[in-house]
């Protein structure tokens, strides 16, 4: 396995969030519906697609596998400060 970091452009989230097609290529319905609830949702497509796109490098690399986004899922936990 190999360490690495994985960018993306959050501008290009910007213009993909009404992007039906691109989401749901890319995303679950669950996750498109998180996301947009957040208060920069190009923010949050951008956190989940770098995550999806380090596991899919990883996983392909190790396992020699061809995941597509879609199949994978970044789990998001939100904290509650008091």
């Amino acid at each position: 396995m190999e360490i690495g970091v994985d960018i993306v452009e959050i501008s290009r989230f910007e213009k993909l969030i009404d992007n039906k097609k691109f989401l749901e290529k890319h995303f679950t319905e669950n996750k498109i519906e998180y996301c947009k609830e957040q208060f920069k949702p190009e923010e949050s497509f951008a956190a989940i697609f770098a995550g999806k796109e380090a596991v899919k490098k990883g996983l392909n690399s190790f396992l020699n596998t061809n995941l597509r986004f879609k199949e994978i899922e970044i789990l998001t936990i939100e904290f509650n400060y008091q």
